[in-house]
């Protein structure tokens, strides 16, 4: 879409502890994820095209391996 808006998100992941990403919004994932509005596992780089109007939320958050979760962080887009 002619003037539309591409953001790319990394996130550093420890090792000990697994992250999960979710987009919401008037755009698409690019790269790195499935279309849907569910908890996804991050494996490397999210792309999000966003609408040409478009606004959207990326949220997204860590699990350590003893199930202690943290409080799910959101990048307005």
């Amino acid at each position: 879409v002619k003037g539309a808006i591409t953001y790319t998100f990394s996130l550093t992941v420890d090792r000990a502890a697994d992250s999960y990403f979710r987009f919401s919004g008037q755009g698409t994932i690019e790269t790195g994820g499935q279309a849907g509005t569910g908890w996804q596992a991050y494996t490397g780089p999210v792309t999000i095209k966003m609408n040409k109007r478009g606004s959207g939320e990326f949220e997204y958050y860590s699990e350590d391996r003893d199930g202690n979760r943290e409080i799910p962080r959101t990048e307005v887009l």
